[in-house]
């Protein structure tokens, strides 16, 4: 197997600096939508559906009499809403690209279509990482060469010495509940985007 390579010119530092400051900020790049509240759009509209295998409960003991078929009615009511999220919600995500530090591909992210894609720079200033939520003053390290492997590595051993150290740490739990009707209504009522790697969340209920 033969193999061939060459290096071209060095890029000018100057220039790249110039063309980085050139570039557009986030808000300009991918500006946010004006929030609307749910906002209905059409009239309700009712529709028969017939039901088969309804079961028949026995209001004493609760078993299952029989089994016979009902007409349902629906009300179905279109509402539109829009709002910027917050947060993404992503299930399984790209272990490798998303560490602290990591660059990826403003477009990936914009879309939200499939997975982030990374930014391929393997030469980078060293980075400082550090966990605030550690009070010592043994909670940064200096990444001289930044990735995932070395990350993941400072990382695991300002935990490792905390724990070691048997460091106290304050906890806090915080939520906040909220009601949608629609796997489309919760995302944006709960300010997060869903669009990332195949997101779908649903419910289901049953009536006697």
């Amino acid at each position: 197997m033969l193999a061939c390579g060459g290096s071209g010119e060095t890029t000018n530092q100057a220039n790249t600096s110039t063309y980085l400051k050139s570039l557009p900020t986030w808000e300009e790049y991918s500006p946010p939508s004006p929030p609307v509240p749910p906002t209905r759009i059409d009239n309700p509209v009712q529709t028969d559906e017939l039901i088969d295998n309804v079961p028949v409960i026995d209001p004493i003991d609760n078993s299952i009499l029989g089994y016979r078929s009902e007409m349902y009615q629906c009300t179905s009511t279109e509402f539109t809403m829009t709002d910027t999220p917050e947060k993404i919600v992503m299930f399984s995500p790209d272990r490798e690209l998303l560490w602290p530090g990591s660059l990826i591909q403003g477009k990936s992210h914009r879309d939200g279509i499939g997975s982030l894609l990374p930014l391929t720079i393997r030469e980078r200033s060293p980075i400082n990482i550090s966990i605030p939520s550690l009070a010592t003053v043994d909670n940064y390290r200096l990444v001289e060469t930044p990735n995932q492997a070395n990350v993941s590595q400072a990382i695991g051993s300002m935990v490792y010495n905390a724990t070691t150290s048997n460091l106290v740490t304050p906890s806090t739990i915080q939520f906040f509940m909220e009601d949608y009707s629609s796997e489309q209504s919760f995302p944006l009522q709960a300010k997060i985007s869903g669009k990332y790697m195949g997101f779908r969340a649903s419910a289901s209920s049953s009536v006697s």
